[in-house]
Formats: C-alpha cells, structure tokens, sequence
C-alpha cells in the first residue's frame, strides 16, 4: 500500500469499526421519533401496496428532502423481508467510514505525509461517533452521511479541473435529495466556479453555467415547496446569531465568542485568497467546504436557533457538520503553515489552535460519554421494554416520565397508527414480533455485533 493511502484506510477502519462497537453495545432496533412517521406510516406500507414508493421517497420531510435514506430504507425492507432499524445502522457505520475516508482523500490531497495525517488525525476525533453518537445510533440519520458525501464530491470536482465539471453538477444535484444542506450546493459550486474565472479566465463552458444556473433554480424551488418550517425557529436576531456562533465554536458551543477561534484558518485563508487572487485546487475546496458548512450554520441558526437544546449547546445531529468544520479549518491551517514562512510565533500559533481544540473535544466527548453513552450501554434494552409495554398495554401514560431519548415517539397515537397498520403485520421489527427469530441480513448483522 502506497504511503499515501494509508491515512485514508486507517482512519475508514477506526471510523467504521468504533460506530460499529458502539451500535453493538448501545444500538436496538427500536425505531426513534422520525422512523415512525417517514419510514413505518409511509414508506412500508407503500411498498406493501405495491404503490409508487419512490413517490414518498421524494416527498419533503420538514425542511428536507431525504431521497437517498429512503431508497437505503427501501432496499433494506425488501432485502431483509422487514423493518430492521439495527441493519440500517450496520449500513450507516459503513458510510460513515466511507465518509472518513473520503474527507481524508480530499483534504489531505497534495499535502505531504504529515499533512495526511494532520488531517487524518483530526477527521478520526470528531468522526469517531462519541460526540456525535445521535447519528450513530438512528438509523434515520443516513442522510447525514449521504449530504456530506456528495457535498465533498461536489465541492471537489468543482475546485478541479474543468473536465469535472459534469461530476460536480451530478454530485451537487444528488446532494439536493440528501438532506436540506444540499439545497445549497448548486451554489456552492457556482460560487468556485465563478471565482476561478474570476482569476483566471478558466472555467467550465457555457453549457457549465447553464447547467449551474438551472441547478440553482431548481434548488430554490426545492426549498420553497417544503412544507416543515423547522422547529424551534429562531424569533430575534440575538437569537440566531447565538445559535450560530455557537455551531461555529464546536467544540466549545456554550461559549459563541469561541468561534473566532476556530475558524480563524479559514478566515485567515481567505483573506490570503483575496489578496493574492488565489484560485488553487486545494484552497477552493476548503473555502468551497467551509463556506458551505459557515452559510448552513447560519441557516440552521434561523431554522432552529430558538429551540431550547439549541441554547446550549450543538445537539449531538449536527455534530458531523460541525466537526467536518473543524477538519476544514485544521487543513487550511496546515496549508497555511506550508505556505507562509513559518516563523515561532506561527508555530505556536498552530500549537495554540490545536491545543484549544483538544480541550473542547475532550469536553464534549466526556460529557457525551458520561451523559448518553455509558447509561445507554448500561441498559441497552431500556427502549425495547418501552416499545413492548406499549404494544402488549397500548398504555402511554408514563412516557412523559421516561428520559426523552427512550421514548420511541412524542405522539403515541403516532406509534400506535403504525402498530396497528394490518400491512406492516409481520414486518415490524423483531423486537415487536415476539417469537419469530432472524434470518439472513438480520441474522448476519446480529452476529456481527456478537448478538447471536
């Protein structure tokens, strides 16, 4: 193996088998919130309708389009012959190691070994699902890994060469059915485009703006015929500007002024940018990255910045959006120092950064770990009695009593529309469908997390 790829393969194998270890430890097959609405009252039983399944696959949920996360969903009911929630989060600790390497293929490209495993170093701590558990442990939350995905596809065939131009309009036009963040994608790419000709004259041929422009118009038309407004959203300006400097500071959320901080390379990257009309392959992807995960928390911050989980912190979701930020601003750092003459005071500088960073991931990793993970582990099963409680007594009334994240939907009536839906009898996950034992997929999925 060249040496150059073994900071991607480290870093997929750490990512893949810790989220795999924590979903055998912590993960059931309960589904949560979301799944009973998106996946058990529409998606199944279309398909046991024999109706048009792709049809629900495109319908906005909330603010978001979530296509890809219902074709895996479809494809994972038919292939295992039921609802499996804990096959679905075996799959997305796969993506997410794929995600792993992919963000360290991209942003460690021209660097030196070193500065592959600058990035691969940083990539491993905030991907390695402990902070970011929530997406680990939903078998939902797929979407996340597929928006980013195709978001570091797009942004980085859109920073290459004009010859990529088609892979950047495909991954970004993907990325718009992946989750709300892809919406902004289209622009994104624009954004590259526009700057690299800007400085250099170069750029993709016309028929390349035609088709940017009619992605943007698409992606706005996308985002205005969603029906969800998003919950919590935020009601004053102070409000939204708290939420988002906090997604800015991650991992230091609770203190929004730390934002200045962490994403100072990149602010520091594009003031270099704009002074020297730089239009570099490895600067557009992390200005193209960075401004993209910058103008989403700003979004996020209008969407949500007044949700109470919002003012406190980044809700464990979005982790992976925001610790993707990090990685972007540890890269442009590292690029920086490559380029710049590297004096003491910018080593300690780097140093300085690095070490504030550290003391927040710790932080927040301590206390994701003391306040969900351990417990979880402790009593894996606590939403499985929940959930068969439920199905044996049709009793609800102690759900406002249990912790919020054992309860597997706000809406009783919700859970209870699904329980009783005649199509999705004996489809319904084995947890709730006592006596039958798994078979194929969900028997080798067991036995893989040392459940058989």
């Amino acid at each position: 193996m060249k040496p150059r790829w073994l900071p991607v393969v480290v870093v997929a194998v750490v990512v893949t088998v810790a989220q795999l270890w924590l979903v055998a430890r912590a993960g059931t097959d309960i589904p949560f919130q979301d799944q009973w609405d998106a996946e058990g009252a529409a998606l199944y039983p279309a398909i046991q309708d024999g109706a048009g399944w792709w049809s629900v696959a495109l319908e906005p949920h909330n603010e978001h389009r979530v296509f890809w996360t219902q074709l895996q969903n479809a494809v994972l009911f038919r292939v295992v012959g039921r609802w499996d929630p804990l096959v679905q989060l075996f799959v997305n600790a796969i993506w997410h190691g794929l995600l792993a390497g992919l963000v360290v293929v991209v942003l460690g490209d021209g660097r030196t070994n070193r500065g592959r495993w600058w990035v691969a170093g940083l990539a491993a701590m905030v991907m390695v699902p402990v902070a970011g558990w929530h997406n680990a442990l939903w078998g939902f939350q797929s979407q996340v890994y597929f928006v980013l995905g195709w978001g570091v596809l797009a942004v980085s065939a859109a920073s290459g060469k004009s010859s990529r131009a088609w892979g950047a309009l495909v991954a970004a036009a993907a990325g718009m059915g992946a989750m709300g963040p892809g919406l902004l994608l289209p622009g994104v790419v624009l954004a590259i485009w526009a700057w690299r000709r800007r400085c250099t004259g170069e750029g993709p041929s016309a028929w390349g703006w035609g088709a940017v422009v009619v992605l943007a118009v698409a992606a706005i038309g996308l985002a205005l015929s969603t029906t969800g407004a998003g919950d919590g959203a935020a009601t004053t300006v102070r409000d939204a500007l708290a939420a988002a400097g906090r997604w800015l500071a991650w991992p230091h959320a609770g203190q929004p002024v730390a934002a200045l901080v962490m994403v100072a390379p990149l602010a520091a990257l594009l003031v270099r940018t704009v002074r020297r009309r730089d239009a570099a392959t490895d600067t557009l992807r992390l200005l193209g990255l960075g401004g993209w995960l910058v103008v989403l928390a700003l979004g996020v911050a209008l969407k949500r910045g007044g949700a109470g989980e919002m003012a406190v912190g980044v809700p464990s979701r979005y982790v992976d959006f925001t610790g993707l930020l990090v990685v972007v601003n540890g890269a442009a750092l590292a690029g920086l120092m490559t380029t710049l003459a590297v004096t003491d005071r910018r080593r300690w500088l780097a140093a300085a950064w690095l070490f504030f960073f550290v003391t927040g991931w710790l932080g927040e990793t301590t206390e994701a770990g003391k306040r969900v993970i351990l417990p979880r582990m402790a009593d894996r099963d606590a939403p499985v009695r929940v959930a068969q409680a439920f199905l044996v007594t049709d009793d609800a009334s102690a759900w406002p009593e249990i912790p919020r994240l054992l309860v597997p939907h706000p809406s009783p009536p919700n859970v209870r529309a699904v329980l009783q839906d005649p199509r999705m009898e004996g489809k319904l996950p084995l947890s709730l469908t006592p006596g039958v034992e798994p078979t194929g997929l969900s028997w080798l999925v067991r036995w893989g997390l040392g459940r058989q």
